[in-house]
């Protein structure tokens, strides 16, 4: 019950819907040079144990708030990707409930959007991984964003992997996320 209080505490959002179930593909669990595919960059951070691919058309940005942020080169900035890797609370290891972790990242987009629509689609199968992947919509100033996010317990880490766009936006966004969810890979 400890575990599962303090994980609810966790701000799994830092930044800030209609399903689109196309699922992606699962990553594999090692580099591997021979999947290297039309990348215009790559993170590779060992010592959080992933690394993964981002498309060509894609510009890496400067961030506080996430571990890899990326934008639609050409575009306004409102079309980005995510990854976040956010910093646990004391906690007992392996001991880190993924429905937790969604009801954290969900309360805390709530908190920055304001009333969503949040929609569970299925979830990649992912190696020792536990996973949920969840799009929500919502509007602000007349305008309707879409965020699709893969929350993943891994190890000992959470990882979040985000799409978000305007929805007008969103299958050039999504086309992206999924590329870069499939060139995931786990270093530990």
């Amino acid at each position: 019950m400890v575990a599962v209080l303090i994980i609810a505490g966790l701000a799994c959002s830092r930044g800030h819907g209609r399903s689109v179930p196309t699922p992606v593909k699962a990553p594999t669990t090692a580099p591997s040079p021979a999947t290297s595919t039309a990348a215009d960059g790559t993170f590779n951070r060992p010592d959080l144990g992933v690394r993964v691919d981002w498309p060509a058309g894609w510009v890496k940005q400067p961030s506080n708030d996430f571990v890899l942020l990326v934008a639609r080169q050409g575009g306004d900035g409102s079309s980005t990707l995510s990854l976040d890797v956010p910093a646990l609370p004391l906690h007992i290891p392996g001991m880190i409930p993924i429905g937790s972790v969604r009801g954290g990242y969900v309360d805390d987009l709530r908190k920055s959007a304001g009333t969503l629509k949040t929609t569970d689609l299925s979830p990649p199968a992912l190696p020792q991984t536990s996973e949920r992947f969840v799009r929500s919509t919502w509007t602000a100033d007349g305008v309707e964003w879409q965020e699709t996010a893969l929350l993943m317990v891994h190890g000992d880490r959470v990882y979040i992997l985000r799409g978000k766009s305007k929805t007008s936006d969103e299958p050039a966004t999504r086309a992206a996320f999924d590329a870069v969810a499939t060139s995931l890979q786990w270093t530990k």
